[in-house]
C-alpha cells in the first residue's frame, strides 16, 4: 500500500492547478488532515476492496476515496473546481505504482454538506 500512497500524493501533489486551489501545496495528506488544518484541503484514504483472487496473477481491485474540504459561502464552488482537478488527475490517467501494472482508474463523485462545512468528495477506483 506504501507504493500506492506515493504514486496518488505524488500526482495529487504534482498537479499545480489543483494545488493553487489548496491551503498552500502540502494540504494533501493521506487517511487525516493534521488538527487545525486550514480550509480547503485534501484527503484520501483506501477505502475498499483487496485481491480478487481469480487469476493466477496477483490482481487488486481497490476503492481510493478521495475527499475535498471547503468552507464558507463560496465552499461548494470552491469545492467544485478542486474536483475537478481531482478528475482531470486521476481519470483514465495512467499512475505509476511502482512493481505493479495499473490496469484502469476512474472517477465517481458524491457530494454532500453537513454541518458547517463543505466537502467534495471524488472516489477513485483502481484495479492493478
Amino acid at each position: 500500500m506504501n507504493v500506492l500512497n506515493t504514486a496518488i500524493y505524488s500526482r495529487l501533489q504534482g498537479g499545480t492547478a489543483l494545488t493553487s486551489l489548496l491551503a498552500g501545496t502540502t494540504a494533501i495528506y493521506h487517511i487525516q488532515a493534521p488538527e487545525g488544518q486550514d480550509y480547503p484541503y485534501v484527503v484520501w484514504n483506501t477505502q475498499g476492496g483487496g485481491d480478487t483472487n481469480d487469476t493466477a496473477n496477483r490482481l487488486k481491485n481497490l476503492v481510493v476515496y478521495v475527499r475535498a474540504y471547503t468552507a464558507g459561502l463560496n465552499g461548494a464552488a470552491q469545492g467544485g473546481s478542486i474536483d475537478a482537478q481531482v478528475d482531470t488527475l486521476l481519470h483514465l490517467a495512467p499512475l505509476t505504482v511502482s512493481g505493479w501494472r495499473v490496469k484502469q482508474m476512474w472517477n465517481c463523485r458524491l457530494r454532500t454538506t453537513p454541518a458547517g462545512v463543505r466537502f467534495i468528495h471524488a472516489a477513485a477506483c483502481t484495479e492493478f
